[in-house]
């Protein structure tokens, strides 16, 4: 991973990743963030959707909740988007703010490239604004956001 410095950093500079989730990587998620446990599924409210609801794990379980297949748990995509602006920052940039809107779900095995756009610079504190999203295969944004980071400089 490359280092970014705040004076190589332009307004419209661009960066992108390509990523694949695929039902076992939502499995993985799954399971490590407790949403796979058993007792998950209950929500205490009576609503549906809770996370046991199948929605995250089978096609089926997507269908009970209306959907067309099975989605990532939204806190997935927002890793996912984290990953992307700290990746682009580099181990010495500090990710400040992360604000990101859930559009439409975002499916197994979608081809996503998540981009960042450079918006502003804040030469003061060394800070970048980014316009961050994650767009599929069909064209469709389905999460979309801002962050801000700070960044080193050179010496």
């Amino acid at each position: 991973m490359e280092q970014r410095y705040f004076e190589a950093v332009d307004i419209g500079d661009e960066y992108e990743q390509e990523r694949t989730p695929t039902s076992e990587d939502v499995q993985t998620f799954l399971s490590l963030t407790g949403l796979g446990r058993p007792g998950s599924e209950a929500r205490s409210d009576g609503r549906r959707g809770g996370p046991g609801d199948g929605r995250f794990e089978s096609a089926e379980g997507a269908a009970s909740v209306g959907l067309a297949a099975p989605i990532l748990p939204g806190n997935m995509s927002f890793a996912m988007m984290s990953r992307l602006v700290t990746d682009w920052a580099g181990v010495g940039g500090h990710m400040l703010s992360l604000d990101v809107s859930f559009r439409r779900p975002v499916h197994h095995n979608d081809v996503l490239t998540l981009q960042v756009l450079v918006t502003d610079t804040v030469d003061d504190d060394a800070q970048v604004k980014l316009d961050i999203y994650m767009e599929n295969e069909r064209g469709e944004r389905p999460v979309q956001g801002t962050a801000l980071v700070e960044l080193p400089r050179r010496e």
